[in-house]
């Protein structure tokens, strides 16, 4: 039941229904929307809900035991053997069996191990960390347990967010949900607002690139240079619109039920740096790699040396939570290492990377902007072998091979520059903040322009969304 579908929006217009005439019965309103949550997850595999009861159950339990003093340490450890175990039988196990025949067969061994057939459960990422940070804030005494496992299995399951995010911290969305605050007329609008531009997002930008990103991933051996050139930007721009407009419609939705997720992008493609990218991008994910991993083995206190090392094993874990693949390993890689080589350069010339002139902010833009668009490369690619393929046509395209014109891509360039436009444009309008003051007409206007171009423009094929596979 994707965001983008007519059966989750009679599914939403029947659960705010409920919810709204169950409000003064807040434990009856909270079983209705936890039922509403598991029917929602059931939709992809009603077995993979017992996935989820059980990821809620044990930390539950784990939670309340560290919480009385009962072997804190050993409690925490119990959560993460049995969370990542989870989450390494569905989604990395297979990958580790591939590998491992791989090597086997690289060594002239005849072993062969089977892969198990089973199938990636919806979310089951985003949920897996949801559960572990919980119990991580409250062996770190950041939080209580809560009594009711009624409340924290709406945290762990509430549909809004649980298919890809943004991931919710336990702390604030407790807070809210003991407010028990019904949305305000302008909560409503503002959330009608981030529905609205998310779908267009989604469905009249990101699913028109996705016709001319598609071919190139999946067949790039029958693709030209510059063809292949087009692709990789078209897909650069249509994993921004596609993943923001998912987490618009998330928090938009969540508005409704007078939940407040967090932002999750920022206008990363604005960045200057590949950690200023970073505290743009998938906000909700970088802060959650940052508290709860970087800073748990280290961070930046060791020296220069063991910072690197941090940032290296943190990312290449980003990379492979995002999928068991070695091209997210190699993406991860990729990340860290730019990172690095950045804070050595700043190291070397502070004067360059401080300056605030548009020619410096131009430079850095540019090139951050260039080298993120490669990478997304490496996350796309459905193998090492359609990636090779890829760079070997991007290295046609440099040498401008005979018989490849490159005035073919000048459209393209266009658009491109548009969309670029159109990321800056938003984020500099910032009408999330602006509604207040805005006369209702003009918030009626605006919001008809965005359905006119969502039903003129939207795409013939919908495709899913790209996290939802994460």
């Amino acid at each position: 039941m994707p965001f983008n579908s007519f059966s989750f929006f009679i599914f939403l217009i029947v659960i705010l229904f409920c919810a709204n005439l169950l409000h003064r019965y807040g434990s009856i309103q909270k079983f209705v929307l936890l039922v509403s949550c598991y029917y929602f997850y059931g939709q992809w595999g009603w077995p993979y809900c017992a996935l989820i009861f059980t990821t809620t159950t044990v930390d539950f339990i784990v939670a309340r035991k560290i919480f009385r003093g009962y072997r804190p340490r050993f409690m925490l450890a119990s959560s993460f053997v049995v969370q990542l175990g989870i989450l390494f039988t569905f989604k990395y196990f297979n990958f580790f069996v591939n590998t491992t025949n791989e090597l086997w067969r690289f060594w002239g061994c005849s072993g062969h191990i089977n892969p198990l057939p089973i199938l990636l459960p919806i979310g089951i990422s985003f949920y897996t960390f949801k559960s572990l940070s919980y119990v991580v804030d409250v062996y770190r005494g950041d939080i209580e347990p809560r009594r009711s496992f009624l409340d924290y299995a709406l945290y762990v399951s509430f549909f809004a967010h649980l298919a890809a995010g943004p991931i919710a911290r336990a702390k604030n969305f407790f807070e809210q949900l003991q407010a028990r605050t019904k949305p305000s007329f302008f909560d409503v609008q503002q959330a009608m607002g981030f529905i609205l531009f998310g779908l267009v997002k989604k469905m009249a930008i990101a699913d028109k690139l996705a016709t001319m990103a598609n071919p190139v991933f999946d067949s790039p051996a029958t693709m030209d240079p510059y063809a292949t050139l087009i692709g990789v930007y078209a897909f650069t721009f249509q994993i921004y619109f596609d993943f923001s407009g998912y987490s618009d419609i998330a928090i938009g939705v969540s508005k409704l039920f007078g939940i407040n997720l967090p932002k999750n992008f920022d206008s990363p493609y604005l960045s200057t740096s590949f950690q200023e990218f970073w505290r743009r991008w998938h906000i909700s994910l970088s802060t959650w790699l940052r508290d709860y991993l970087y800073i748990g083995i280290g961070g930046s206190r060791a020296g220069k040396w063991q910072t690197a090392w941090n940032t290296m094993v943190t990312m290449l874990l980003g990379g492979l939570w995002h999928g068991a693949s070695w091209n997210f390993v190699l993406w991860g890689g990729l990340h860290g290492s730019y990172i690095i080589i950045e804070r050595w350069l700043k190291s070397l010339w502070p004067a360059f990377w401080n300056s605030r002139s548009h020619a410096s902010l131009l430079i850095r833009f540019l090139v951050t902007f260039n080298v993120v668009a490669f990478t997304w490369i490496f996350f796309r690619s459905p193998s090492l072998d359609n990636t090779i393929q890829i760079l070997h046509n991007l290295a046609g395209a440099l040498r401008l091979d005979p018989g490849q014109s490159p005035t073919a891509i000048i459209p393209y360039v266009f658009l491109f520059l548009a969309l670029l436009y159109l990321h800056w444009f938003s984020n500099r309008l910032n009408w999330q903040e602006r509604l207040k003051s805005l006369p209702g007409p003009t918030i009626v206007a605006a919001y008809s322009v965005a359905l006119i171009l969502l039903v003129i423009f939207h795409a013939d094929i919908s495709a899913p969304f790209i996290y939802f596979k994460f």
